[in-house]
């Protein structure tokens, strides 16, 4: 028995073995408003037939003005795989949880002297920072619409950037000129205003 892994990019891919459909993300179209984009990571495992095994991959990405590349493929047997994914969820979950860990430390350290603001920001900065690690917003948030889900993570990752530029003012009043900072979070709130 082996197994494919294919790490998700932002597309719509169905996957073919030996002529059979075994899967598919999303739904890959010839054009824009057939398409329908979707980002998932999968894992497919298979038996060969024989000697030789054909993979046909169908992929259409009409969500960038450029393309992109095809999706990240990995064939091994199915121990191999499993190992693969395993670590990968791993890795994934130690991130998770100690960012969490972090911001609930540092929430605690907020409650017990209220006036530790420090503290509470970088808390929010943990949080924001643990939703965008390894697509764990789609945990908490489960949204079927890419356009959506897509648009969160910006979001999010645009709110963690704005904190970490307050944490410094606060922490380091001279490190950044007044002007700079605000102008920053200026241009973070434009970008966020479009994003929406």
């Amino acid at each position: 028995i082996y197994g494919i892994s294919l790490s998700s990019a932002d597309y719509a891919m169905r996957i073919y073995i030996d002529g059979v459909e075994t899967g598919s993300v999303g739904v890959p179209g010839r054009t824009r408003q057939e398409t329908v984009p979707q980002e998932r990571d999968v894992v497919y495992y298979f038996t060969p037939k024989g000697e030789t095994t054909e993979i046909v991959l169908q992929t259409a990405n009409f969500v960038h003005s450029k393309g992109a590349d095809a999706p990240a493929l990995t064939i091994g047997t199915a121990e191999s795989i499993s190992q693969l994914e395993g670590s990968s969820k791993l890795k994934s979950g130690l991130v998770f949880g100690s960012l969490l860990t972090a911001g609930l430390y540092h929430l605690a350290v907020f409650l017990l002297n209220r006036r530790q603001i420090t503290s509470l920001m970088f808390c929010l900065l943990c949080l924001l920072l643990s939703l965008v690690s390894g697509n764990s917003a789609s945990l908490f948030f489960p949204v079927d619409n890419w356009q959506i889900s897509v648009r969160m993570e910006y979001i999010v990752f645009l709110l963690a950037v704005s904190m970490l530029v307050l944490i410094v003012n606060r922490l380091f009043p001279r490190a950044m000129h007044k002007r700079v900072s605000r102008g920053y979070l200026i241009l973070c709130g434009i970008d966020i205003a479009m994003v929406l």
